[in-house]
């Protein structure tokens, strides 16, 4: 199973506290491991660089791929889905968990009810903070393959600075 290109998420109720939404632009991680870990950057475009399983689908893949002068991220680190990662793209991918931890440039906000946030997967790093169990938030996703028509062309991913 492949990742979305695109990820739209509906909140029909916002949790009453935490369940905080955070992005951050994949294109700024990059640039940083290309400047300041090089050499921990090409084990991430490994193909099998990591492993997802939740729901009884897996999906392997690099966490960085290209195609022409654009780079593409996959990058997952929750504990809703069982993470694997190949041992050379250990160190990458423990720096890239610790950048999105010490990062002082996402962007954080709540997502109220009725609010519907539509995003490149391939670009912009997603997730939530955590909010109580017995909070009855309710978020739905909906996946798109981003595949337009040749009428409207849609460009993922980013192309890097370096």
């Amino acid at each position: 199973m492949n990742p979305p290109k695109v990820v739209a998420m509906q909140c029909e109720i916002a949790a009453g506290s935490g369940g905080l939404t955070t992005l951050v632009n994949a294109a700024d991680i990059y640039e940083y491991l290309a400047e300041k870990n090089p050499d921990l950057l090409l084990p991430l475009f490994a193909p099998d660089a990591l492993t997802v399983e939740r729901n009884r689908l897996r999906a392997t893949q690099p966490i960085f791929s290209s195609s022409g002068h654009r780079i593409y991220t996959i990058f997952r680190s929750d504990n809703a889905a069982k993470i694997s990662v190949k041992p050379e793209s250990l160190k990458g991918f423990q720096l890239i968990k610790e950048i999105l931890e010490e990062s002082k440039t996402p962007i954080i906000f709540k997502i109220e009810a009725n609010q519907i946030l539509v995003c490149d997967n391939t670009k912009i790093l997603h997730g939530r903070t955590a909010f109580a169990k017995e909070d009855c938030r309710k978020l739905n996703r909906l996946w798109f393959d981003g595949q337009p028509d040749d009428f409207y062309p849609l460009q993922f991913g980013f192309i890097p600075a370096r």
